[in-house]
């Protein structure tokens, strides 16, 4: 959902050619960091535990990989 709503705002930024929206985007990334650094993954840490701890390893947080 996260990926989603940023490339939305990436688009509607490039778009609108809008300083405003800009910011907007700028201020969603920062918030949704925030919210997944300090609740979401320390969150699924307790509730998972080391099956969660390999996931993370395996993967990256915003950007896909396209490793074999």
């Amino acid at each position: 959902m996260y990926l989603s709503v940023t490339t939305i705002l990436i688009g509607e930024t490039l778009l609108a050619r809008s300083w405003q929206f800009v910011a907007y985007f700028f201020v969603w990334f920062a918030a949704v960091n925030l919210f997944v650094l300090g609740y979401e993954e320390p969150t699924l840490r307790r509730k998972v535990g080391a099956s969660y701890e390999r996931y993370v390893g395996s993967v990256n947080r915003w950007l896909p990989s396209f490793r074999s």
